[in-house]
């Protein structure tokens, strides 16, 4: 069942159902790019470069991306460059950029800081997040988790020795109700599964 589950939804299979439709949300984001007709400096907030590679978008014509993430992040491609620093901790004096870009991280940190972080550069922006009531919840890969409690929570992931059993505390996804009070002048774009949506895109296009 677990395998089964794990090619359904996990979004770091490849071959997923969820990576599908992470592709498909994707296509928003190169439509923003195509928008600036030249090449767009990219902050990918929480991001690596796996992930760009996954996605099959890395042409150094069109894109110039910097990494920020709190883990080291390791960077081969000559139009990437890391930094090693905390999301909320960002200065947007700091960078110049274009489009602010964020896959599947502000359910892990304080909403509100980081939502306040993207507003404040007065850029585009295209962020993606998982579904609060997406009946799976997508980092544990169990149904209804994220409405249990977290004592439960703990005891489930300690039964079944959850690698990442640290990160429950941290993990609180949104709603699209949520998201709408967070950007207010966004569009929000639905990324459904078997016709529920599984997650949100986030957009505001400056150009």
């Amino acid at each position: 069942m677990y395998n089964f589950l794990n090619n359904f939804i996990n979004v770091n299979d490849k071959n997923s159902i969820a990576n599908k439709v992470r592709r498909e949300n994707f296509n928003h984001f190169k439509d923003l790019v195509s928008s600036f007709n030249r090449k767009v400096k990219i902050l990918d907030i929480g991001g690596t470069q796996k992930y760009w590679e996954m996605m099959e978008y890395t042409n150094p014509d069109l894109l110039e991306v910097t990494l920020i993430n709190t883990a080291e992040n390791k960077v081969t491609l000559p139009n990437f460059r890391a930094i090693k620093m905390d999301a909320t901790d960002l200065d947007i004096l700091e960078f110049d950029c274009d489009i602010v870009f964020s896959h599947s991280l502000i359910e892990h940190v304080d909403h509100e800081i980081f939502a306040t972080i993207v507003r404040c550069f007065n850029r585009s922006y295209f962020i993606q997040t998982p579904n609060k009531y997406f009946p799976m919840e997508p980092h544990f890969l169990i149904p209804l988790f994220q409405f249990m409690p977290l004592w439960l929570k703990k005891l489930i992931l300690k039964s079944i020795k959850s690698p990442i059993i640290n990160e429950v505390e941290d993990i609180n996804l949104l709603n699209k109700k949520e998201l709408r009070k967070l950007f207010p002048y966004s569009e929000i774009y639905d990324g459904k599964i078997l016709g529920i949506t599984q997650s949100f895109i986030v957009m505001r296009r400056i150009v």
